[in-house]
């Protein structure tokens, strides 16, 4: 247990170091991105994307993970990051466990970001 505190306490202490990449709101492209979605957001996806692109927009690295039931819109979310960061003309990855579900959210996102 020692030895994990202590690797921990290392691995936080670095993180405290390093900056990262503050992501600049596009507030217009945003909103339409957002008024593009199909649905209305639930009080949940806008909660947690608003916290997403508020940690975006700082130095420190984000440390988040997004958790959901099936179905409960965590892709959504996770598209609004997204286009955030290619606005920033940055790179991101999409990380899928299931090869069937990796082919369903190229679909989801093709379909989501592909006017954009």
């Amino acid at each position: 247990m020692e030895k994990i505190a202590q690797e921990l306490l290392e691995i936080y202490a670095k993180r405290k170091i390093i900056k990262g990449f503050p992501f600049l709101p596009f507030s217009s492209q945003e909103k339409e991105f957002t008024q593009a979605f199909k649905y209305d957001h639930t009080a949940d996806q806008q909660s947690s994307i608003f916290e997403i692109l508020d940690d975006m927009n700082k130095e420190d690295p984000m440390d988040r993970l997004l958790v959901g039931d099936v179905g409960f819109g965590k892709t959504e979310v996770a598209m609004n990051a997204i286009y955030r960061a290619f606005l920033n003309k940055k790179q991101t990855c999409f990380i899928s466990p299931l090869v069937v579900l990796a082919y369903e959210h190229f679909e989801t996102l093709q379909d989501r970001l592909g006017s954009f």
